[in-house]
């Protein structure tokens, strides 16, 4: 619904048919180890996929050729499709994928789990791999002494939720359509990107052949930007934000550290709308940008300016482009790499070359654009990914 509330209906309830919990073991055809990491190349024929080697977002498939005259590979352990593959090992332990390709001989190193097609469709037990209930259950059978791990045996004991093949096959189809949904959006998020990174690039390009060969009319950032220094307690004044490579937002629990804070009193950096913010000693992964968020309270170590005399998109579309990234590091002072850092003073001293009021207009326009539609492409990816996560953690209890 609107308010991505969606009803606490435990799968069993909502289910018509005989509900019941089964362990992968009693409903698969056959759970195996993939081929083991290759100590050699096999023939051109073969293909060989690793775990690293699949994009989790789209389950998008990378092979390794196997390209040495070895032909002793057993077509047992080639993937078929509708295979579901588990990571067994590593920081990856428990990930899972659903081969849906069917193109010839490739194969796997981790698990692969076939289930008996008339009974299981595997693409429904693999929506119930992403639920909270199996996370839960991959952190405690994955810890070992050594390098976390899951064995055949312990996947094997996994209990699912299960009903006729009729309803699995709805319910699969369904959170395939919504995939499919979420799919689009952050496709479309992605082309908007690429078409703002085309702009920033536009902008800076007499900016970069200034700092090549001294050619143009640049002037430095002082210009344009006045550093501002407002700081306020957190007493509810400002919401608490934080800063970080997306942009500014509601500070998560993820990055909340203020229970490391000793001082009751300790002073926040105020920002408001429309300043340009960023974090002298993030610079390098480009935490810069325009504050789209309004007021708020952040870590005192970010550095806030009062833009002027420019248009404000058209300033973001340089100083937050890769070139300007990569160039302002020559500025870092600091004897440890991570705690390296930007002084806004050093920041101010960057020269750029500003094209003329309507060139400026122009690309403001259209960033002010790109970003109106970006930020609503991602308000209902957001509502997908929060109605997605609601129906599989309430259904599959």
């Amino acid at each position: 619904n609107k308010n991505n509330k969606v009803p606490k209906i435990r799968f069993k309830e909502f289910a018509t048919s005989l509900w019941e919990e089964r362990t992968l073991g009693s409903l698969s055809d056959d759970i195996s180890y993939g081929l083991g990491a290759p100590s050699k190349k096999y023939d051109g024929c073969n293909k060989y996929l690793r775990i690293t080697d699949i994009d989790e977002t789209y389950n998008n498939f990378i092979y390794d050729d196997l390209t040495s005259p070895d032909c002793s590979l057993n077509d047992y352990y080639s993937l078929q499709k509708d295979d579901l593959l588990f990571a067994r090992t590593g920081a990856s332990t428990g990930k899972t994928y659903l081969y849906s390709n069917d193109d010839g001989k490739v194969y796997f190193a981790g698990f692969l789990i076939r289930f008996r097609l008339k009974m299981i469709n595997s693409k429904y037990v693999y929506y119930q791999t992403k639920t909270a209930k199996y996370n839960n259950w991959v952190s405690i059978y994955s810890k070992r002494s050594g390098q976390p791990g899951i064995n055949a045996n312990e996947y094997s004991k996994l209990k699912i939720g299960v009903c006729c093949i009729e309803e699995q096959n709805k319910i699969a189809c369904f959170l395939s359509a919504l995939d499919g949904k979420i799919q689009t959006i952050d496709k479309k998020i992605s082309v908007l990107k690429k078409y703002k990174k085309g702009l920033a690039r536009e902008a800076i390009k007499d900016t970069i052949f200034y700092w090549k060969n001294g050619a143009g009319n640049a002037t430095a950032l002082s210009n344009y930007l006045t550093e501002i220094n407002e700081y306020s307690e957190k007493d509810g004044t400002y919401p608490h934000v934080t800063l970080s490579t997306e942009g500014i937002s509601n500070k998560s629990e993820r990055y909340d550290r203020d229970f490391l804070v000793k001082d009751d009193n300790k002073k926040y950096k105020v920002t408001h709308i429309n300043q340009l913010c960023y974090n002298p000693a993030n610079l390098k992964f480009g935490v810069i940008c325009i504050n789209r968020f309004g007021d708020g309270i952040f870590s005192p170590i970010y550095v806030t300016f009062k833009v002027k005399n420019i248009y404000l998109e058209y300033l973001e579309l340089i100083v937050t482009s890769a070139d300007f990234n990569r160039y302002s590091m020559k500025y870092q002072q600091g004897t440890v790499y991570e705690r390296m850092a930007v002084s806004s003073e050093d920041l101010c001293k960057i020269k750029i070359v500003i094209a003329d009021e309507q060139k400026q207009n122009n690309l403001a326009l259209t960033a002010n654009l790109l970003n109106k539609k970006i930020s609503k492409l991602e308000s209902e990816l957001n509502d997908l990914m929060l109605i997605k996560s609601n129906l599989l953690n309430n259904m599959f209890i």
